[in-house]
């Protein structure tokens, strides 16, 4: 049976969203709360984290599903692109480049 593409993609994205949201919304609350603000950071980092990662899962989810339904061509794109961004990262946070 065929994965579709577009539905798995869409609950990537709308699940990183309401993720990164509701940390956001806790790491402000805290934030507002007095004497828990140091309680704050970790949350507002973890929501910034999440919401960086989510078109990379999208594009790691998208990789797999073209894979699995024998798209080719859309597949070898979609996993370059990966590719590039899983570079990109460890360049950026093993090797310390930046522009």
């Amino acid at each position: 049976m065929a994965v579709d593409v577009n539905r798995a993609l869409y609950y990537v994205l709308v699940s990183g969203m309401v993720m990164s949201t509701g940390l956001f919304v806790v790491g402000l609350v805290l934030q507002a709360a007095p004497g828990l603000q140091p309680l704050s950071w970790p949350v507002l980092y973890a929501a910034t984290v999440v919401l960086i990662a989510t078109p990379v899962t999208r594009t790691f989810v998208g990789t797999l599903a073209f894979a699995y339904n024998r798209e080719g061509r859309q597949a070898l794109v979609s996993g370059t692109v990966f590719a590039i961004l899983m570079l990109s990262i460890f360049l950026g946070f093993v090797m310390h480049f930046s522009p």
